[in-house]
């Protein structure tokens, strides 16, 4: 049994465990702490796996840290309970699981662009989808499996079982017909739903599945960098070596420029390109580095490179840009940016007033329109920037000073431009309140500041386009742990609740609709809160947090839920007696014509014979007075429907007499003008 088989069927017991494991855990839902438990097996399966494979680049070296925001996102499951936030929970959960699997193929997170982290989360979700029937049809040889010792009993168990099996239904269910009280017990102790045991098996088969490829992506793939890695590689070119300075911690090479393709080849096959890029340096065209017998692209100052970056850029500049087309697309931009950065500052200084006189709109109708449009912009500026540095023509330093000089005017303005939208949407909350969409907008907006940031320091000031991608998803990580902080739905409620005392309007229904993490903010906001807010507000909270529910499960536990359920039970009482508007009567009110109301009516002291004979002699009379003994506003309302249906039906009693009036005289006239026709006919 070869290296790989063995390695496939670790990988197939691997997903077969985390397979029952995830039937176990995470078809209960929602989501809590058993998101937790199974993302921990599945990073020490993936930590087992990658172990005994050997990878082709170590995690210690580089893409170990993302351990830290496995745990943390996956932790914060069972922390928060916003579907939002979950959301953005299980998106860096995946980015993270993919970008470690990325790294064990031997792939750079560190020195990793854009792009390569594009094709790592490609890779995984085609590998989670696709990369199990490979595994069972082609990397595990089953004939290869010897068939001696433990698992020689183990397959004839199995074959065992495969015939055992159906004789074991068949005169089981003979046993049963034959005899109630054996088909009793047998339906006792097996038991079994249909349903419930069909679900059990598919989620199994899904989460196996789904493992399955990942690992198998992570592993075999590899395995198999690893084996084209001990190719023997080819002689390198003459070299002539030149002595440093004795301070210099390595020795510098000087190569003809038709060598360095084949050096740089020669490099990347001894394994260079894994493990050497830590201390791999860029430097001009004409030299390369040996550290510790690894040849690597090497420089004393600038950006750190892996082997082979220079040459695939060698291979685009088929596509570069000069100096004159940087300078046309980056200036024309620019002059854009700066005249809508004027329009900003006249509005903005301008007041109000400018606004709805220029363009007939309110002031936070005005904000609300442009903010999502500016967020637009400010994230494709982004891509632009990094695409136009990427085609860069690397032997003209003319376009990188024109670059690096039009691409930090257009960030400068860009700045002014999130400004500006950040300023619309303060705007637009300070009269409508705030929401999920306006603050996790206004989330994005400060994580691409850092973004930006990040790239001008790191594109423009040093050159080092290849370190940008990991602190933009550094940068992404820590924004969305800052979210978890600030909670946003105790945020929003918080917020709401301070425009309420100020005055303005509190949306009760939306508040009372967030998750459990607003529950705790919003009894606390209820004193501040109108009569019908606080009745609106304090049912929905009594409706949905009002005790346990009564199947709760251990592995949907959560922090929130639970601090939610305990705050409402803490303040059952006052919830309770949170008095409520009496309902507006759905029948209109009718106002009478007569402008002094009936007398009382007498009291009635009659024999039963004396109301016998008054209600033969007349009925109609007896029955006024009844009902006006017994009015009250219940039976106003009841007269008023029946006054109302009784006007109805005399209405349409008369419609339907003129209709019959109308057509008796139309037939009359008709009848009429047929003997005036006989009588002309007949003179």
């Amino acid at each position: 049994m070869n290296r790989r088989t063995k390695l496939g069927l670790n990988v197939l017991e691997a997903a077969l465990l985390l397979g029952v494991l995830g039937d176990a855990l995470l078809r209960q839902t929602p989501w809590g702490l058993n998101v937790f438990l199974w993302a921990g097996a599945l990073a020490a399966a993936m930590c087992a796996l990658h172990g005994r494979s050997g990878g082709s680049a170590s995690w210690r070296a580089d893409g170990g840290w993302l351990l830290l925001p496995i745990g943390f996102f996956a932790a914060a499951f069972a922390w928060r309970d916003s579907a939002t936030l979950k959301f953005l929970d299980g998106l860096a959960l995946f980015v993270a699981f993919a970008l470690l699997a990325w790294r064990a193929r031997g792939h750079n997170i560190r020195l990793g662009g854009l792009g390569d982290y594009a094709l790592g989360l490609g890779h995984a979700a085609f590998d989670v989808m696709f990369a199990s029937l490979p595994l069972a049809v082609s990397d595990v040889q089953w004939a290869a499996i010897p068939r001696r010792g433990a698992m020689r009993h183990v397959w004839a168990v199995a074959r065992g079982l495969v015939i055992a099996v159906p004789l074991l239904f068949l005169f089981g269910a003979l046993f049963m017909a034959a005899d109630a009280v054996f088909e009793g017990i047998m339906r006792q102790t097996f038991e079994l739903d249909a349903g419930q045991l069909f679900s059990h098996f598919f989620l199994t088969l899904l989460f196996a599945w789904m493992t399955c490829g990942f690992l198998r992506g992570m592993v075999l793939a590899g395995d198999a960098a690893t084996t084209t890695a001990g190719v023997a590689t080819q002689p390198a070119p003459m070299l002539s070596v030149t002595t440093p300075p004795a301070h210099a911690a390595y020795t510098s090479i000087t190569v003809d420029d038709s060598e360095r393709d084949g050096a740089a080849s020669a490099a990347s096959a001894t394994g260079a390109t894994g493990e050497g890029e830590t201390g791999a340096h860029r430097q001009s065209p004409g030299s390369v580095v040996v550290e510790g017998g690894a040849t690597t692209v090497g420089a004393t100052v600038g950006e750190t490179t892996p082997v082979g970056v220079q040459e695939k850029e060698a291979a685009a500049r088929g596509l570069s840009l000069g100096a004159v087309e940087v300078g046309v697309v980056l200036g024309l931009l620019n002059v854009l940016f700066a005249c809508f950065v004027v329009v900003q500052f006249r509005y903005f200084f301008g007041g109000a007033e400018r606004v709805m006189s220029i363009t007939e709109l309110t002031y936070s109708e005005y904000a609300r329109r442009g903010f999502f449009e500016l967020t637009w912009v400010a994230g494709l500026v982004l891509p632009l920037l990094l695409g136009v540095h990427a085609l860069l023509r690397r032997n003209s330093p003319a376009a990188g000073r024109i670059f690096r000089t039009l691409a930090g005017a257009q960030v400068a303005l860009l700045f002014v431009i999130m400004a500006s939208a950040v300023a619309r949407m303060r705007l637009y909350q300070s009269e409508y309140g705030l929401t999920e969409l306006r603050l996790y907008t206004t989330a994005f907006m400060l994580w691409l500041g850092l973004v930006f940031v990040w790239f001008a320091w790191t594109v423009l000031v040093r050159d080092a386009r290849l370190r940008f991608a990991c602190g933009a998803l550094v940068a992404a990580f820590v924004t969305i742990g800052l979210l978890h902080l600030l909670n946003p739905d105790a945020y929003i409620v918080r917020a709401n609740a301070a425009h309420a005392r100020a005055g303005r309007s509190f949306d009760a229904a939306y508040a009372a609709s967030l998750s459990a993490d607003a529950v705790p903010a919003l009894v606390s906001a209820l004193p501040a809160l109108s009569r019908d807010e606080h009745c609106l507000a304090a049912s929905e909270l009594t409706r949905r947090w009002s005790g346990r529910p009564p199947g709760e499960d251990w592995r949907a536990w959560s922090l929130a839920r639970s601090r939610a359920w305990r705050t409402v039970a803490a303040h059952q009482a006052s919830l309770s007696q949170a008095t409520c508007p009496p309902p507006v009567s759905s029948v209109p009110v009718i106002n009478m014509t007569t402008a002094t109301e009936p007398p009382p009516p007498p009291k009635m002291t009659a024999t039963a014979a004396t109301i016998s004979t008054a209600t033969t002699s007349n009925t109609t009379t007896s029955a006024a007075t009844t009902n006006t003994a017994t009015t009250d506003a219940a039976t106003m309302d009841a007269a008023t429907i029946r006054m109302i249906n009784e006007a109805q039906r005399a209405l349409a009693a008369m419609s339907n007499g003129a209709k019959s009036a109308a057509a008796g005289n139309a037939k009359a006239r008709r009848r009429e003008r047929a003997h005036a026709v006989k009588r002309a006919r007949t003179r």
